[in-house]
């Protein structure tokens, strides 16, 4: 069994392959809240051979899922699985700080060129894998995590209907 897995197709399909009331077996409720934030990026990726591996740019869309075995019992969030603010927020605090920026893979450019873009004030932002979907949505179901939200799994559009859903494998 893998540890993780990936689902790349056009989202269009999502609907028929996993129903936007699909649930792990035993989750507590017939729908899994959703949240949902946009940010626009340029990147390359480097090392493709194709169009995409020039500069261009994506209104990327980050779609989280969240799910628990139960509802909170208790407190604030009481019958909830999770305050929707809070999570809102921390999502878009992950997405705001992408926007508008050029997106580059460690090591994908000459030291010379990023000192440069540095210099002119663009914003950049470097990151340990190459910028794709499958990777942003990774990237963002382990930010996530790291919060202590209870992800179920994370869907990064690159196009109105292309898609990378990222979740880690049920135990």
């Amino acid at each position: 069994m893998f540890a993780a897995s990936f689902l790349l197709v056009s989202c269009e399909e999502i609907a028929k392959i996993v129903p936007s009331t699909a649930f792990p077996t035993g989750m507590a409720s017939d729908i899994i809240p959703i949240g949902a934030q946009s940010f626009d990026s340029a990147h390359f990726l480097s090392g493709y051979e194709g169009k995409c591996s020039n500069l261009h740019g994506h209104r990327w869309r980050v779609v989280a899922r969240i799910a628990m075995d139960e509802l909170n019992k208790e407190g604030q969030t009481r019958d909830m699985v999770i305050d929707f603010g809070d999570f809102k927020s921390a999502l878009k605090k992950l997405t705001d700080a992408l926007d508008h920026s050029f997106i580059f893979e460690t090591g994908s450019l000459k030291e010379r060129t990023v000192a440069a873009l540095k210099d002119e004030g663009f914003l950049l932002h470097e990151v340990p894998f190459r910028p794709t979907a499958e990777q942003f949505s990774r990237y963002f179901y382990e930010q996530l995590k790291g919060l202590n939200f209870p992800v179920y799994d994370i869907s990064v559009y690159e196009t109105p209907t292309n898609c990378s859903t990222y979740r880690e494998a049920s135990l």
